[in-house]
């Protein structure tokens, strides 16, 4: 599994084969771990593009979860992690 780290952010690439098109959906986990207790949220976010690959999908996963956590794709963002647990 493809990760990567942005703005206090952990992204993990979570790319699912579509099995009628046999194409890659982009699909990822975002998590974010709160300071004051040892636990984490975390939230899927899936865009309706899809890929050819598993390896582009897992580049598209990322490029996709930095725009999400950087507030630029309407109705995607990360507010929910941020509320208390």
């Amino acid at each position: 599994m493809i990760r990567a780290q942005h703005k206090g952010f952990l992204i993990f690439a979570a790319p699912e084969e579509l099995t009628e098109s046999r194409k890659w959906s982009v699909r990822v986990l975002i998590q974010r771990n709160l300071k004051t207790a040892s636990v984490s949220r975390q939230q899927y976010f899936k865009s309706k593009n899809t890929c050819d690959s598993r390896e582009e999908a897992e580049a598209h996963c990322i490029f996709y979860a930095l725009r999400v956590i950087d507030g630029k794709i309407p109705g995607q963002n990360t507010n929910r992690l941020f509320s208390v647990i």
